[in-house]
């Protein structure tokens, strides 16, 4: 019973953590990964369509990153988007 739920505590979005490591980014490498500004990352991030960051640190500690697979998940909405419209526009 013990081994059922240390397996089902180390998944994330589906993924076991032991085949599929946890990388946090911080802002500079997610605004170099989506060429968004921080603003515009921060209001994405405030209407919903953006990953929120994760708290690194307990109490006073204000230092925030991204867990890269959903940045990475993020980026690949975005190409599934484009490639949907693209489909759309062919069609007409």
């Amino acid at each position: 019973m013990e081994n059922e739920n240390m397996s089902t505590n180390n998944v994330l979005h589906g993924e076991p953590s032991a085949a599929v490591p946890l990388k946090f980014l911080r802002l500079p490498e997610v605004q170099a990964r989506t060429g968004c500004s921080r603003s515009t990352i921060y209001l994405k991030i405030s209407d919903g369509t953006f990953p929120r960051p994760t708290r690194l640190g307990g109490g006073s500690c204000r230092s925030v990153a991204w867990v890269e697979s959903e940045i990475n998940e993020w980026l690949r909405s975005r190409i599934a988007e484009r490639d949907a419209a693209a489909f759309d526009g062919q069609e007409g």
